[in-house]
Parts: C-alpha cells; sequence; structure tokens
C-alpha cells in the first residue's frame, strides 16, 4: 500500500512602495523605502490512501487567507546603464496573522492538533539582491 500526503503553500503579494535615494559618491546611492501591502496566501492539502488492488481514496482541500502587510527597507543602489541599476536591500516584512480558512468558507478554519486555528504568518527579513528597471 500507499500514503502520501502534499501540502504545498503559496503566498502572493501587491502594494505600493516609496523610496527615497540619497547619492553617496560615484552614481552610488544609499535609500530608504516603506512598502505596504496585501499579502494573500493558498494551502492545498491532498491525502492519498492506497491499498493495492483492493482501495483507493484521494481528498483534496483547498484553504486560503488574507492580511496586510508593511516592510521598511534599506539599501544600495548603482546605476549600470541609464534606467537600469543594480540593488540590495534589507528589510523586515510584518504582517498580521489570519487564520487559514477553507476556500469558500470563512467560518471552517484549520486547526493543528491543540484545536488553534493555523495562521499565515509571512513576517521576518528580506534580503535583496537585484536588478531594478525604473520606468516613467
Amino acid at each position: 500500500g500507499e500514503y502520501s500526503l502534499t501540502m504545498p503553500i503559496n503566498g502572493f503579494r501587491g502594494g505600493i512602495q516609496y523610496r527615497y535615494l540619497y547619492p553617496v559618491s560615484d552614481g552610488l546611492s544609499v535609500f530608504g523605502r516603506l512598502s505596504g501591502g496585501f499579502m494573500l496566501t493558498s494551502l492545498e492539502i491532498t491525502e492519498s490512501f492506497e491499498i493495492y488492488n483492493v482501495n483507493n481514496n484521494t481528498n483534496t482541500y483547498n484553504f486560503k487567507s488574507s492580511a496586510f502587510f508593511f516592510e521598511p527597507s534599506v539599501g544600495l543602489s548603482f546605476p549600470l546603464w541609464k534606467k537600469i541599476a543594480l540593488e540590495s536591500s534589507l528589510g523586515y516584512q510584518y504582517n498580521r496573522e489570519n487564520k487559514i480558512h477553507l476556500k469558500g468558507n470563512k467560518k471552517a478554519y484549520l486547526e493543528d492538533e491543540s484545536g488553534d486555528p493555523v495562521k499565515a504568518d509571512w513576517s521576518g527579513l528580506r534580503l535583496l539582491i537585484g536588478i531594478l528597471f525604473e520606468l516613467d
């Protein structure tokens, strides 16, 4: 026989940001950034139990959660070309923990072994190294 349990969780966020650039030397700038917005979480639990040649049973449950987030950060920016820059920053994202509920039923929460609701929490340090493309 075989027993399988998969629980992929995904987080998507969208929002706005404000960044203040302070030039330091030849092209190098230090910046402070404030970001905020909305965080969506999705969780799909698929449980499968199979006894060969006797019984097959698979259940899938879809859960979701949503919350606001806030992220202050500081960093460095170095221009590579006209509207392209190399950027690095360090920040901390904070979001309000929200209960993960069954998709389509906000009163049916996912619970842990103690009977407490499971909450989505994406708070933590954020390290960014990337290329910035300015649009204006």
